[in-house]
């Protein structure tokens, strides 16, 4: 229950604060950079949950360790990327 609270957090942080920087508040101001930090601490928070105490994770972190297992994390980052690169060709 933990981890699905951290994740939205994060999510939810990350997104506002990049739908806020540079719209109604400059990139530098304290809401925008609070917001990442926030961000930032809950994604590490997040993991940690789901790596030590999470009985049924939502990201088991073993497909990010092995090596063998490369396509889970490259495919993450090129996922993400492209959520992006989507979202910014919005407007």
């Amino acid at each position: 229950m933990g981890g699905i609270t951290l994740l939205i957090a994060f999510l939810s942080m990350l997104i506002v604060a990049l739908n806020v920087g540079g719209q109604s508040s400059p990139w530098d101001s304290p809401l925008v950079i609070g917001m990442f930090v926030g961000s930032g601490v809950s994604f590490v928070l997040f993991v940690i949950v789901e790596d030590r105490w999470a009985k049924n994770p939502i990201a088991p972190m073993q497909l990010f360790k092995r090596w063998k297992w490369r396509n889970v994390p490259l495919m993450t980052v090129t996922r993400t990327m492209l959520f992006f690169h989507c979202f910014a060709n919005v407007r």
